[in-house]
């Protein structure tokens, strides 16, 4: 079949081309978009490194109570098993 197009080029069907081209978004806001997303991970990374850090001195606060406890412990473990050996 033979199409004969009369109209001119701006009044005619519009062709999309093969490729689907995306939004226009300009380098400034990708770039924008990109630093601000660094800076929200480096943000995250510090908050993990504080939470890292008050876990860590909670812990050596708790082990230098638990290495204060360890004479009393053992006096009360001699005291169970002369009880048990009693009984």
């Amino acid at each position: 079949m033979i199409e004969i197009n009369l109209l001119p080029g701006r009044l005619g069907k519009k062709r999309r081309s093969s490729h689907s081209e995306g939004p226009k978004i300009p380098k400034e806001i990708i770039i924008g978009l990109i630093g601000g997303l660094i800076c929200l991970l480096v943000i995250i990374h510090l908050i993990f490194l504080l939470i890292i850090g008050g876990t860590k001195m909670n812990l050596s606060g708790l082990e230098r109570q638990w290495s204060q406890l360890q004479p009393e412990k053992q006096k009360v473990d001699i005291v169970k098993a002369k009880l048990i050996l009693l009984s």
